[in-house]
């Protein structure tokens, strides 16, 4: 991810960490013309969304890795003679 794309992620989690609305968020980013990377205006519904796949980013990263799990299931019986 490129340190201008990151730059705006981080800076979008830290207005709503601070008790922004996505509309209040919306606001803030098109007024100081700040945009999509695709060059577009922010709106509420993107604003959301980009939050929550960023803190599913951040979770993801925070994780430890499970390297591998085996299970394995023994039945033992007993012949009767």
């Amino acid at each position: 991810m490129n340190d201008d794309r990151l730059g705006r992620l981080k800076l979008i989690k830290q207005l709503s960490d601070t008790g922004m609305s996505t509309v209040d968020i919306t606001d803030y980013l098109n007024r100081h013309n700040i945009n999509t990377p695709k060059g577009l205006a922010y709106y509420p519904k993107l604003v959301w969304m980009t939050l929550f796949k960023y803190k599913r980013r951040l979770e993801r990263d925070t994780q430890t890795e499970r390297l591998s799990t085996t299970e394995s299931l023994v039945i033992g019986y007993q012949l009767k003679r």
